[in-house]
């Protein structure tokens, strides 16, 4: 359940965004760095709700 939790959240943010850009017409250098900034957040507060192996999968997926 927390790595579902952790891929949705990681997809939202990312999803979101190129809404976002498509609907405000955002610059792709703005986008590029909330998206970065978005799923840094999720990666850092990650550590609180998942174990270690979690966040490893989640890394390989996001990766490849």
């Amino acid at each position: 359940m927390k790595l579902t939790l952790l891929i949705l959240t990681s997809f939202t943010v990312i999803v979101a965004t190129e809404i976002l850009k498509k609907k405000f017409f955002l610059s792709t250098s703005f986008t590029r760095k909330f998206v970065h900034i978005g799923t840094a957040v999720v990666a850092g507060i990650s550590p609180l709700f998942a174990t270690q192996k979690e966040i490893v999968v989640v890394s390989i997926i996001f990766a490849a």
